[in-house]
């Protein structure tokens, strides 16, 4: 039997985790990713920045964030208007965020990052991963928050 036609032994998320992951510490959201299984995105964070006046604090910014890596990743996948290279945007935020909490080689990635266009569950994979890193800026702010990576990776043309 060749390597390439040689069954894959199915990942065991619980065995990939980093030392001291929890999913039970709700900084994390189950996704389901391509291998059919539930896997662990870390959530963003609301950041509260003050606005000081003569050091005191008069007023402050609200954001979501995950970190400046995360949100330059966001920002590409919001500009890109290639849906083949818009996918591959969401995939890196996925892989990015999966490494957050798991030990994965670039195979593994591969493995459980694979999205096939007009399948629901790729569908799904792609909405849940910038959903979660998102804080669901699309729920909370219509669909201009972000670029739909679903529709337009289906083919549907939509902005």
């Amino acid at each position: 039997m060749s390597e390439q036609t040689k069954p894959r032994r199915r990942l065991i998320e619980a065995r990939r985790r980093r030392d001291g992951f929890d999913p039970a510490d709700g900084s994390s959201v189950p996704v389901r990713l391509a291998d059919g299984w539930e896997w662990y995105i870390p959530r963003p964070m609301m950041e509260i920045v003050p606005i000081f006046e003569g050091g005191k604090a008069v007023d402050s910014a609200r954001g979501i964030t995950c970190g400046p890596e995360i949100d330059v990743l966001l920002e590409a996948i919001a500009a890109e208007t290639n849906h083949v290279r818009q996918v591959l945007a969401v995939l890196t935020l996925g892989a990015f965020l999966l490494q957050r909490n798991y030990d994965l080689s670039d195979d593994e990635l591969r493995r459980l990052l694979v999205f096939r266009p007009g399948d629901e569950a790729s569908e799904s994979m792609l909405r849940g991963i910038v959903e979660v890193a998102t804080g669901k800026l699309n729920a909370l702010f219509g669909r201009g928050a972000l670029s739909d990576p679903k529709g337009r990776a289906a083919g549907s043309g939509s902005p």
